[in-house]
């Protein structure tokens, strides 16, 4: 027999629904639950803009570090994880760019928990990045112009300088994203490979592929495409110079989205929200 969905009563508004495997307490209904999440929003980017946001750029630049000093057979598991961690930064910042631009129809939380770097998600970016302009960017982001906010003279002048430079970092962020090759290049291909954006393999030699070699500063990313039955082979350059681009460019993305989330707590009233710091990452 077919198995169908139990009918539940939402415990907050009482309405019955169908939701959930019959197990445990009767789940919320999808519009409780999306009140609930809503209600996380400003406490996700406080913690977000603390903790998550900063991860690949402090992997990154460890491993950049480490590099130097580093066994031959070492160095290219560490560029390898640069290059992952240059992904994970343009997944995160496409990611939450999304959510916080569909943030009427859908909790910021829940959008960026179900964001997957596909290529229908790349080109939305991209399409927006490239024909909203900074003023149509700002406008779906519910973030003020940066000249507009030097204007103010309602926020006291360090605050009104904090959030001017948070908005420019944002914009130059999303403007990297959607047109520098050192981010675009790796963000594009992992949004052509499974597991939600992450390489399938990351190889450091490829012989044993027909036709396939790499030079001694390349490593290969690894796709299976069961629907062609061909592999993928993607070399990558992961010399000094590419890799200290491809850490700058990790860089960029963190700081946007760490001062998006910052930006939008800040218009949004959230309590807490901390001041964006240091100086734009471009005059």
């Amino acid at each position: 027999m077919e198995e169908r969905s139990l009918r539940h009563v939402c415990p907050q508004c009482g309405r019955p629904h169908d939701a959930g495997d019959g197990h445990g307490p009767s789940p919320l209904c999808d519009g409780c639950f999306d009140a609930e999440l809503r209600a996380m929003d400003a406490g996700f980017l406080r913690s977000y803009v603390e903790l998550g946001a900063t991860r690949a750029q402090v992997v990154a630049e460890a491993c950049l570090r480490t590099l130097v000093l580093a066994a031959p057979e070492h160095r290219k598991v560490l560029a390898a994880t640069i290059l992952e961690q240059l992904v994970l930064a343009a997944r995160e910042l496409i990611g939450l760019y999304l959510a916080v631009r569909d943030r009427t129809q859908r909790p910021i939380l829940r959008s960026f928990l179900e964001f997957r770097l596909t290529p229908e998600a790349v080109e939305s970016f991209l399409a927006d990045v490239r024909s909203l302009g900074e003023g149509g960017l700002l406008e779906a982001l519910g973030l003020p112009h940066p000249d507009a906010v030097a204007a103010r003279r309602d926020l006291p002048p360090k605050e009104r300088r904090s959030l001017e430079l948070a908005v420019r970092n944002v914009l130059f962020g999303l403007e990297a994203a959607a047109g520098d090759p050192e981010v675009t290049g790796p963000a594009l291909l992992a949004a052509a490979l499974p597991a939600g954006g992450t390489p399938a393999a990351l190889v450091g030699a490829a012989d044993w592929l027909r036709d396939t070699r790499l030079s001694a500063d390349q490593v290969a990313a690894l796709a299976l495409d069961p629907a062609r039955r061909v592999v993928h082979v993607t070399p990558l350059r992961v010399d000094e110079g590419q890799l200290g681009r491809a850490v700058d460019a990790v860089d960029i993305l963190t700081e946007a989205a760490r001062d998006l989330a910052r930006a939008y707590l800040k218009v949004q009233g959230g309590e807490g929200a901390p001041p964006a710091g240091g100086e734009a990452v471009r005059p």
